[in-house]
């Protein structure tokens, strides 16, 4: 089988595979660019899976990227299909 991901890092990632690639602190630090219409897009293609990976957390390990709740969801929890963190980049 082959496969298509989609790959995108978002700014939080909360505790139900919610992710918010747009907002920091309350206020817009992005746009979500495609990933809206990636992540699900992934999804309904032949092989395609939708991968978010994110480190655990930024700024020296001072702030975490996993949250209990994301400020705003760009991508809900039905269109998440993988979450990895710590990837080596």
């Amino acid at each position: 089988m082959l496969l298509h991901p989609a790959n995108h890092e978002p700014v939080e990632i909360d505790l139900y595979g919610q992710v918010n690639g747009v907002f920091t602190n309350g206020h817009q630090y992005s746009g979500s660019g495609g990933q809206f219409d990636f992540v699900p897009g992934a999804s309904f293609s032949k092989g395609g899976k939708s991968f978010i990976g994110r480190k655990s957390s930024a700024k020296n390990g001072t702030i975490s990227s996993i949250v209990p709740n994301v400020h705003m969801a760009t991508d809900t929890r039905m269109d998440v299909e993988h979450i990895e963190r710590n990837l080596a980049w």
